[in-house]
This record gives structure tokens, sequence and C-alpha cells, in this order.
């Protein structure tokens, strides 16, 4: 009967459907399928009717349209609902074993019946709604699935469902360990599993159905106490996980919080309140007590434990007299997917293919026994089964890996894990890890059951890092020096699989998870710790506010270096490659691990191993590349981010070399600057573009950055190599200064737009960039006078930069360093606010720094020295002089600058400096105070006060420069004013260059008029008005709080004191 059908349905199949659903013309009704369904009502007597009525069902009903016009023919009738509902429930409710071999035929195809049921509602499921599995799982097809209530039978008269029949074949008694329904039928038992979970994971049906479970049977808590299910049940392993997996999902996001801190006590083996201090989640400390037993570990551990990474490989099929290649093709032609999805061979279908080669062999006459040929069937046959039971075993492998990769996600990211004290999941992460990475190291595991673990590596590394860099100050439980031998013993194994894996040649996504986790541990064992008071801060000049608080941390640190130069130039090479080569992810990540690993360790192996393997002078050329692609990308107006991300990552590596001692000589000689400065994507800022080109740029409106934004990728990592390089090698680096100016000028048209500052709205991006150019201007300044050949001298283009940047600097004076010229909300703690603030104080320090050079730049001697303010201290000073400069950019006639702004900042710096520093103590004691409350946003609290601090240090460097520049005025007009009463200043305009020993941004004064007796006089007159002892005690308070303990100013107290004593003679 079985073959008969299966031939009409082979004849029928194009036109089934329709034959199906078409009138019955016996009687009148379109009930050919209904009829043919009602076979299932008498499954006990009729079995294998029933079973070809179910799997003519699966084939005609993967439509939905079929299905759905089922459940409309089935419904119709209560009575016939009825009916064929308990027909299905008593097909499964058939008690019987599964046995590889049955004799009994009956009870084979009753066993067989069940399978396929459930295989049906599976297969159902997907279907819209209402299917077939929804009313035979006892939903209400009538109305919304979610408005279903699921009951026990009888309960409010709703009848047994196949969702009843489903839990009774898998179910136990409480309390039981013994897992004998899974022995008894594994295969029905792992398809009621796999139903479960696909109800679960349903969007329609996940709600009502995990209610269900667990109010009516607890079916999750009850299950899962009997895993690990061993070896041969790794199927049904799975899908219980999963399941699992979202029931505490859906339990913790509704906040159900008994129920998933029930499945969480579960899988880690105690509850919150049963932690103790010092023992471990598992009940061992890391790496002890081993011997104990499995049931002292957590469940996870042991789950963990009986998953298997390795798999034997079939052997290949070696064939003496059949044609090898034909074989193959043979074997490939009988393959379809099973349930599961794999992809195995017919058996039945491949004898008759090779019965019928053989016959029409034999036909034609053999050279060769056919006892032979027999034998090489029968060595195929056996060959195509072991290989079919390899491939199904692989894939419940990789299910149950993937199923406990699931779970533990899962469990790190629920929120009911916060009950737990965070030094107890930190040593549960760390135990994991540790085994986890020991089984991953093992020499037989397959590297591609491995890869499924990468991810879980980074989100354990992830948590780790978390928990480690916790925001209380108080908690030094959290300090990652209290766990330092499990962090390296994890290090190690980590660095050993990198480089199993880089040998082996895995995935490159697969070494990109485990390198973004190696950036996580390197972050970590660079955590510092916060100083107990804030005088700590201040004597390192609260340029860092967090310090390390024990030399445990640098051994850790220590440590951790030897443990990475263990491994060698492998690990070296498989780092260096991924990073110059590869997908754009990997390289991200092996570009921030090569950074990572330069700032961490010290003796620069790594480092020296980068620069002379060529991967240095590689990474440049890759970055010149990609700024000439993306210059055509912002003239185009396309948004390629890959490249302006891949772009950023490679200039911040190219920083942290830069940074380095070594690495800043190895990248000078590698001519970066001469690159950069042929480069012309530094050109594209959006007001010096053509005209053409901001058209084209249109289409970044449709992106989510503005064109300046992205262009900012581009500019502020540059900008921050100049300033690296200053601060690797010294400001008085001529070698430096002169690239870096070489670099300034070819670029000199973008330095001039962003310095002219033509925009009267001054935005944070505007301040950020104006900064930043003004810091590399003002470094350049500082470098003193540069020895330059006779024709780079004469050139005229470097001569009109740097007269023009003279002046356009000095043109920003009055509009940044002028007290009164900022926000109106000057008081407001806003993290943008101080930000602005922040930017806007760094700008007036650059600019002083850069007057201050320029005095420098001929000496200390006062008839020489570069005069940039006149002597006037009148009242009106400011405000003159301010609207003088904020009209002209030294266009035409020359402003007149007043020795008035230079002490109106002088005391607002102070004063500001004062207060800053006062802020900074009331937020520390705020932070102590409020170390154990979660309300409060302890980031967004240490960012502020990082800010702050930077804010502290610019007004300390506005204070010294300006103390300097009224030190030298006052001193040259106090004292030799009267003897220069007819001085005249040399003219501005002249070449900065004519000299070399007037610097090289010239050392010309703003004055146009001779200094006259009378300012002189009126001079000393003014200066008991504003030099109070107001200010001088302003600035003893702020020398206190701040001067004395810092390490880069030394100059400030000396320079008060000298400021203070001129001042006294003169009066």
């Amino acid at each position: 009967m079985e073959k008969v059908a299966l031939l009409c349905l082979k004849v029928c199949q194009a036109v089934l459907e329709k034959i199906l659903l078409s009138v019955n013309p016996k009687t009148g009704v379109a009930d050919r399928l209904l009829s043919m369904i009602k076979f299932i009502m008498f499954g006990q007597q009729l079995s294998e009717h029933a079973l070809v009525s179910v799997r003519i069902l699966q084939l005609v009903s993967r439509t939905g349209s079929v299905q759905t016009e089922l459940v409309r023919l089935i419904v119709a009738d209560p009575t016939v609902e009825a009916e064929i509902l308990n027909g299905f429930v008593q097909c499964l409710d058939n008690q019987g074993v599964e046995q590889v071999e049955e004799e009994d035929h009956m009870k084979r195809v009753r066993n067989t019946l069940r399978r396929s049921i459930v295989d049906l509602l599976v297969s159902s499921l997907p279907q819209p709604f209402p299917n077939l599995a929804h009313f035979l799982l006892g939903f209400n097809v009538k109305k919304p699935i979610g408005r279903t209530v699921l009951q026990e039978p009888g309960v409010l008269n709703s009848p047994r469902s196949c969702l009843h029949a489903v839990l009774a074949v898998i179910a136990h008694q409480p309390g039981a360990t013994s897992i004998a329904f899974l022995r008894n039928t594994p295969t029905l038992s792992a398809l009621c599993y796999q139903l479960l979970f696909r109800l679960a994971s349903d969007n329609q049906t996940s709600e009502p159905v995990l209610r269900y479970l667990r109010t009516s049977h607890d079916f999750p808590y009850e299950h899962l106490q009997l895993l690990p299910f061993g070896s041969n049940f790794m199927e049904h392993q799975s899908w219980l996980m999963k399941l699992a997996a979202l029931e505490i999902r859906v339990t913790g996001k509704a906040k159900i919080r008994s129920q998933a801190g029930r499945l969480l006590q579960l899988f880690l083996g105690v509850a919150p309140d049963q932690v103790r201090p010092n023992e471990t989640l598992s009940g061992r400390l890391f790496g002890a007590n081993r011997s104990s037993g499995d049931g002292a570990r957590s469940m996870l551990l042991r789950i963990l434990d009986t998953l298997e990474l390795h798999h034997p490989l079939a052997q290949p099929l070696s064939l003496e007299h059949f044609n090898q290649e034909y074989v193959e093709q043979l074997l490939h032609w009988c393959e379809e997917k099973d349930r599961m999805g794999v992809a195995t061979c017919n058996i039945k279908r491949l004898h008759q293919r090779l019965m019928a080669e053989l016959n029409s062999v034999q036909s034609l006459g053999m050279a060769v026994p056919k006892a032979q040929y027999m034998q090489e069937v029968e060595k195929v046959l056996g060959f195509t089964l072991i290989r079919n039971e390899s491939r199904v075993r692989f894939l419940q492998k990789r299910a149950a890996i993937d199923a406990w990769r699931v779970v533990v996600e899962v469990v790190l990211t629920s929120p009911t894990l916060d009950a737990y004290p965070k030094p107890a999941r930190t040593r549960l992460i760390l135990e994991i890890l540790q085994d986890l990475l020991t089984k991953l190291l093992a020499d037989d595991a397959l590297l591609e059951l491995c890869a499924l673990c990468s991810g879980t590596i980074l989100l354990l590394f992830h948590h780790l890092s978390l928990l480690l860099d916790s925001p209380d100050t108080n908690a030094e439980e959290e300090n990652p020096m209290n766990h330092g031998p499990q962090l390296l013993l994890v290090f190690r194994l980590l660095l050993r699989y990198i480089v199993k894996s880089g040998d082996e040649g895995s995935q490159r996504k697969h070494r990109s998870n485990l390198y973004a986790a190696l950036v996580y541990y390197l972050r970590m064992v660079q955590l510092k710790g916060k100083p107990a008071t804030l005088q700590l801060q201040m004597k390192t000049r609260l340029e860092n506010f967090i310090l390390d608080n024990s030399s445990r941390l640098e051994a850790l640190r220590n440590d951790s270096v030897e443990v990475l130069l263990s491994q060698g130039q492998n690990l070296m090479e498989t780092v260096c490659r991924d990073a110059c080569d590869g997908h754009d992810v990997g390289r991200l990540v092996a570009l921030a691990v090569l950074e990572n690993v330069i700032s961490v360790e010290k003796r620069n192996r790594w480092l020296l191993y980068f620069c002379s393997h060529g991967y240095l002078t590689h990474l440049v050329e890759s970055v010149v590349q990609d700024g000439k692609f993306l210059a055509d990308a912002l003239r185009a107006g396309q948004m390629a981010l890959k490249r302006y991300y891949r772009f950023q990552s490679m200039m911040s590596l190219i920083i942290r070399v830069a940074s380095n001692e070594v690495g800043v000589n190895q990248l000078m000689m590698s001519g970066i600057f001469a690159k950069l400065s042929e480069s012309r994507v530094l050109l594209m800022r959006p007001e010096i573009i053509s005209i053409e080109s901001e058209r084209s740029a249109a289409p970044w409106n449709n992106y989510p950055m503005s064109f300046l934004e992205t262009y900012h990728f581009i500019l502020f990592p540059t900008l921050r190599l100049c300033l690296t390089v200053f601060n690797s090698l010294g400001t008085r680096n001529q070698e430096a200064a002169k690239q870096v100016l070489r670099f300034v000028t070819a670029h000199g048209e973008l330095i001039h737009d962003i310095i002219k500052h033509r925009t009267a709205a001054i935005d944070m991006q505007t301040l950020q960039e104006l900064a930043l150019t003004t810091t590399v201007v003002r470094a350049i300044a500082a470098s003193g006078p540069l020895k330059f050949d006779e024709n780079e001298l004469a050139r005229p283009d470097l001569s009109n930069f740097l007269l023009q940047i003279q002046r356009e600097m000095l043109a920003l004076l009055p509009r940044y360093v002028t007290p009164g010229r900022r926000r109106n909300s000057e008081e407001s703690d806003s993290m943008e606010e101080l930000q602005w603030h922040y930017y806007f104080e760094q700008i007036s320090a650059n600019i002083l720094a850069y007057c201050r050079a320029l005095m420098d730049q001929i000496g200390y001697t006062i008839p020489l020295t570069t005069l940039l303010f006149s002597p006037k201290l009148s009242e009106s000073g400011i405000e003159s002089g301010a609207r003088t400069m904020g009209s002209e950019h030294f266009g035409g006639r020359k402003p007149v600058l007043q020795l008035d702004i230079l002490a109106k900042k002088l005391k607002y710096s102070c004063e500001q400096l004062f207060l800053v520093v006062a802020k900074v103590e009331a937020m520390s004691r705020e932070e102590q105070s409020a170390s154990t409350d979660p309300t409060v946003d302890k980031a967004n609290q240490k960012e502020t006060l990082s800010i702050l601090v930077k804010l502290a240090h610019t007004y300390g460097e506005c204070v010294e420069s300006t103390l300097y520049l009224l030190w030298k005025h006052l001193e040259f007009y106090l004292r030799q004013g009267s003897e220069f009463a007819s001085f005249k200043s040399r003219s501005m305009l002249a070449d900065p260059l004519r000299d070399k020993h007037e610097g090289l941004f010239g050392t010309s004064s703003l004055l146009d008029e001779s200094i006259k007796p009378e300012e002189v006089f009126q001079l000393k007159k003014d200066l008991s008005t504003l030099f109070s002892d107001s200010l001088f005690q302003t600035l003893k308070q702020a020398q206190t709080n701040y001067f004395d303990g810092a390490s880069q100013s030394h100059l400030v107290p000396v320079l008060a004191k000298r400021l203070q004593r001129l001042i006294h003679l003169s009066s």
C-alpha cells in the first residue's frame, strides 16, 4: 500500500493539491483531504493506513493554503474536530520501546507513526496561522494564539491535545535521576524536545507555551536536573538547553526573578546567598580540588566536560573495479537531507543504482567475476553507512556545543546574575575560560567545532573586563591583582589557542573574536586604581588622576609580558600578518592587538619585529593608499565607513608607535610626513573644497554623520601624530620639527582656513579642530631656530606661510584670551559645556604659549626681546583691542594689544583654577560617598572628573604663560623703557627668515608707535591698581593647591616672585 501511495504521489505531484482540495463528486463536498485524515481516528486498528495518511499529509501540507483550508474543514464540525484530535492523541499515547531491529511489525509501524506525527507538527509549525500544528497542540484557532491559555486536560473543559501527549512521552518522576525515557524512545524523545523548542522560539506560541511549561509542569527545571544526558543523547541535550536559555532570557526580561534565579542556581550550582567570599561557584578554588569529583563542579562545567570537540573522519574510499569519480558522483546524487538538515546518502537508492550498473556491465560481459563486483558494492554501501553516521554524529556534536554556548551567553547577560557577588562571578568566568581553552587546545580537537566557541570566549573576556573595571572605589575584591595567577593561566591558554588557530589556517572571523578577547585582557592589565586623596592628584599636576594603587599590578603586567614573549615569533607573525591583510574587521582587531601590545611590552621586541619585517612600511603605504581612496570618496560624497574606520585604526597604531622612543625613530625613517604631505585628502575640508565637490557631496545629507564629522576622522589622527612625535622626541628635536613643518607647509591652505576661523558661531567640532591645530603650531614655534639649507631658506612659500601663520595666530589672541568672551552658561556642569570650555581654554593656552615662544626665540636679553603688547593698562584697553583684533586680521593697519589683556587673563585663570580644583575635591568626596549607590552614574561622574582635571591643567598653563609674558614686558618697560623712549619696533612685515638668529617665526614687534615717557609713567601708576594684593593672594592660593606639587610648572612660583618684586620696586 505504501508503494502504491508513493507511486500515486509521483504521478499526481503537480496537481495533487488541487485534487485533494476539489469537490468530491460522490458527496458534493470538498472532503477528500478530510476523508483521508480520518484514517488517523483508527490508528489503533489500522496503523499502516494511519501512517500512510500522515505521510501524505506531510507532503501536501508544505504550503500554507492547504493547511489553512484543512484546519477550516476540521473545525467546521465540532464532532469531527474532537474525533480527529483524539485520534492523533491516541496514536501518540501508544506505549512502546524503540529498538534497532524490531521483530514485531505492528510495533515498528506504530513507533514510526508516532515519530511521523511529531515530525508533522514540527514541519507545520512555521506555516501561517492557523495551521495543523496549532490545532493539534491545543491552541484556539478561532482567535489570536497569544490569547490562548493552555490548561491541563479536563480543566475548563480543555481536551487532551498532542502537547499533553508529547509531554507524557518525555515525562519522568519529579526528583528522579534516571533517563530511561530517553533510552526507550531516543528518536521520538529528540523530536519532542525539538518540538518544544520550536514552540518556545516561535513569536506566536512562545508566551503561552512557556507559561504553561513553567506553571503546570515546571518542565525546564525538572528536566535540567538530569543534565548532562551523556554522549549518546547530545541532540536531546542541545534542544533542552536552548529551551532553558529561552526561559532564562524571557523570565529575566519579564523580571520573574524567582524562576530565573532557580535556573541560574541550577546551572551555577549555588544560590546567591550561599556564596562565600573566598569560595568559587563550583565549590572549588581555581585549579584545586580536582579530585573531588564531578559533583563538586557546577552544571555548566560538567556539561562542558561531556562535550566532544574531536571527530574521526571517514577514511577515503579506494576501489579496484569501479570508477572512483563516478561512485563519488553517484553518492552525491543519492544524497538527501533528513529532519536535522544533514545531507545523508539514501542507502536503498544507492544500492539500486549500483545493482543497475552491475547488471548493465554483466549484460555486456564481465572480465572480472561477479563476486568481486559484489564485494565492492558491499564496500561502497558500508562506506556510505559509516559516512552517514559520521555526518549525523558531527551535527549532534555541533548542536550540543552551540547549545552550551547559547546558555553561557544568556547566563552572563541575564540581569538576575547581578544578585551574585562580583568576586564569585569573576571566579566562575575564569573557571569556564580555563576549562574551555584547555579543551580547545587538545591535539584532536577539530577546528570547525572549536570555531563555535570563539564568540563565547570573546563574551567571557568582555564580562571579565567589566567586573574587574569596577567603578567602586572601595571594591578591592574586583581588583585584577587579586586574580593574578588565574588571569595569567587564562592568558597563556588564549595565546596558545591563537597560535594554534593561525597554524591551522582557521577562518578570519574565528581569529577576530580571539583578537578582540586578547584586547580586553591587555586593557585589563593596564587598569589603574584611584588615588586615596586629592593631594596625590595635584602632585602629578592632575595629568592622570587614575594611578597604580599597588606594585602588584605592575608585577601582573610584567608577568603578562613574559607570557606574551614566551610564545615566540609565531604569534607575532600571525598578528602582524592579519593586521596587514585580510577582511576589514579582522584587520581592525589585529591592529588593536598590536597597539595594546606595544603599549604594554616595554622591551620593544614586538615593535622591533613589526618594524624590521617591513610591516611598518606596509602600514604607512596602506595609510597613503587609503588616503587616496578617501579623497575620492569625499569628493564623490560616498560614505565608505569601512575605509574610514580602518584609516583611524591604522593611524591609531602609528600614533602608538610614535609614542615609543624606538618606534618614533623607525617612523621618522619611513618618511611618513613626506608621504602624508603628498596626500590630498586633508585638503578636502568643506570650506576649501571646490564648488563642484560641494555639489557632489550633497548625498552626505542622507547619512547620520555630517561631511565635517567624517572629514575629522582623517584630520584629527593626523594632527595627533604630529603632537605625539613632538612628545616623544621633544620640541627641540630639529629633524622632527623640520619634517612636521614641511608637512604643515604642504597643507598650508588647510592650516590657514582653520586658524582664520571665519564663522561667528563656535561649535564643539570647530573648537576641537582649532585646539589641535594651534597645539601643532605652538609645538613648532617652541622648537626654536631651525637650521635649513640655503635652498630651503630661499623658498618664498615657506617664508610667506610662516609670516601669515604668525599674523593669524596673533589675531586669535583677543578672541580667545580676553576674559568674558565665552558662553553665557559657563557655570553649567553638563558634559557638553565642560568639554566646550576645555577646548576654548586649550586654544587660549596654545596662543599664549605661542606668544611666549616668539619672545624666546631671540633670547633673554631685554633690549632684543620681541614686544607684543603696548604698555597701556587702561580699563578700556581690552575692549578697544578686542574690537580691533576681532574686526581686522592684520589687513591694512596693525592693531595694538595692551598689557591689560594679560593682567585680566592672569586674574581670571587663577580664579578659575581655584574653582576647578575645589570642584574636583568636592566631586572626589561625592564619588567616595556614592561608591555603593547604584543610582549614581559612575561612568559619567568619572568622565566629568577627568575633564575637570584637564581643564585645571589648562588653566595652569595659562597662568604660567601669562606670568611670563607680563614679567618680560614689564621688566623691559619699567627698567629700560625710559632709555628706549624713542625705540621704534621693527616692522612686522619684514621677512621672518631674513636672519637665521631671529628664529623660525620672526621676532618683529606689533608696536607701530614709539614708546613715550608718559606711557611708561602711566604704566607705573596703573600697576598698583591692576596688580593688587588680592591678585597675588589668589595666585598664592592657586600655587598652594596646584603648582606646589606640579612636576612641570617650576617657573610659576619664581615668576610670581619676580613680578611682585618688579612691581614693588617700581612703586
